[in-house]
Parts: structure tokens; sequence; C-alpha cells
């Protein structure tokens, strides 16, 4: 009997949609997006359960902005846009929106919304935008008005 090996990362296959490429959803994304989706879909893990493939793993998925850079070279601001994307086409949901300065991980899940994407029955979602004053920015100044690029406060 012959036993089983666990297979090297270079001979795993990735699996999509048949009809993905064609969706307006898919096609609207930029080149960044569409790596960043394939990355999602390269870490689901998929087992076959009663005649269909299930995600056993969704929800679990973990991708990091500092694996990203070193991946792909893509840039904070490149990473984040490209979730944006990803959640508001339907291809993936936060499941839970961490925060870099308590190692806390965000952690993805693969979504089929994607397949409604311009229709009525889309359900739009949104990446939460960090909110933490970050910089020079004083918690105690508000800014009264704006007039001809000036600030007051």
């Amino acid at each position: 009997m012959k036993q089983k090996t666990k297979k090297d990362p270079e001979e795993r296959t990735m699996f999509i949609d048949r009809y993905l490429h064609r969706t307006k959803a898919f096609q609207g994304l930029s080149k960044a997006a569409i790596t960043l989706l394939f990355e999602f879909l390269y870490r689901r893990k998929l087992e076959y359960d009663n005649e269909k493939w299930v995600i056993t793993n969704n929800a679990e998925i973990i991708l990091s902005y500092r694996y990203v850079k070193k991946l792909f070279g893509f840039s904070h601001s490149t990473t984040a846009r490209c979730l944006s994307q990803l959640v508001e086409r339907g291809f993936i949901d936060i499941a839970h929106q961490g925060t870099a300065n308590a190692r806390d991980c965000s952690r993805y899940a693969i979504s089929d919304r994607w397949k409604a994407f311009g229709t009525k029955k889309f359900i739009e979602q949104k990446r939460q935008k960090d909110t933490r004053r970050l910089g020079f920015a004083s918690s105690k100044l508000k800014v009264v008005s704006i007039k001809n690029g000036t600030q007051k406060y």
C-alpha cells in the first residue's frame, strides 16, 4: 500500500468558478485586486461533502499587509484599496477586523455575493475605515472652518 504524502505547495491546484472572468464584478477589478483575489482563493481549503465542495476554513483566512508586501511588493495603500474593491464587489467579507498595533490579525471569508453584483439582489458592504487619529493630528484641536485653503481652529 502506498503512503499518502503531503503535496508540495508548488503542486497544489486552485479552482475558480468557470464564468468568474466574464462577470462585471471581476472585470472591474484592478490587476492588483485580481492578484489578491487569487491569493485568497489559493489559501482556502476545500473538502468534498455530499456532492459539493465546501470551504472548511472560511472566516479564518489570514492575509497580512506585511506578507502581501513581501510576496507581491504591494504598498500598504495598494493593499487597502484592493481589499476595499474585493469587499465592495462581493468577493470577500471581513469576518474580523484586526488592529495592527494590538497584533490582532484580520480574518477574511470567501463570499459568493459577486454573483449578484449589478443586480437588485446584491448585498452591498464596505470595508471599515481606520478611525484612529494617526500622524500629527492633535485630538484636542477641532477644525472650525476651512476658507481659501487655510484652516481656523
